[in-house]
């Protein structure tokens, strides 16, 4: 593993690549805009945002951690992994076919290392995987969450639409 502050050319490249094929499809500069410029900042006692708006803007753990995983000096998965407080969420990622195991294992030993009692992933190949692995410090409950797509948008999106990070928000909370 190698973890970066800034997304490097080969992390933007992979990521922009796998959102291809969803509703929120991520430039560079927007994913550059979602790391520099996060909603939620590391403080103990909430701040002067947190006293005109009904949400928190400070909350006591907040981190990104973008990661290169390598296996045998080989590239095959970028994570972008968001801790808040006690939630764990995995809003944007990329991964070779076949090393969703790998992935399941990463991400789950962050959640578990951050204390995490939640973990929001919105893939299935990697929410399967981590199912197999039965981890025992988290609960596991099943939550489906369901969209509607008018046939028009189907029309332009096709059948193979992924909800990388849910609605949007996945990346804000």
């Amino acid at each position: 593993m190698e973890y970066f502050i800034r997304p490097d050319d080969e992390i933007l490249n992979k990521l922009t690549q796998a959102t291809t094929n969803t509703l929120t499809k991520r430039s560079a500069e927007e994913i550059n805009w979602i790391i520099r410029y996060p909603w939620l900042i590391n403080g103990l006692l909430p701040d002067r945002a947190a006293q005109k708006f009904f949400f928190a803007s400070v909350i006591p753990a907040f981190a990104y951690y973008l990661i290169k995983v390598f296996k045998n000096d080989e590239l095959i998965g970028v994570l972008l992994m968001q801790h808040s407080n006690t939630r764990f969420t995995v809003p944007y990622y990329w991964f070779e076919n076949g090393t969703e195991d790998v992935m399941a294992k990463v991400i789950l030993l962050h959640a578990s290392k951050a204390r995490a009692s939640f973990i929001n992933i919105y893939n299935q190949k990697i929410v399967n995987s981590m199912l197999k692995l039965r981890p025992y410090y988290f609960y596991s409950k099943k939550r489906i969450r369901k969209y509607l797509v008018a046939d028009s948008m189907v029309d332009i999106v096709g059948n193979n639409l992924e909800l990388m990070d849910g609605n949007g928000d996945c990346a804000f909370i």
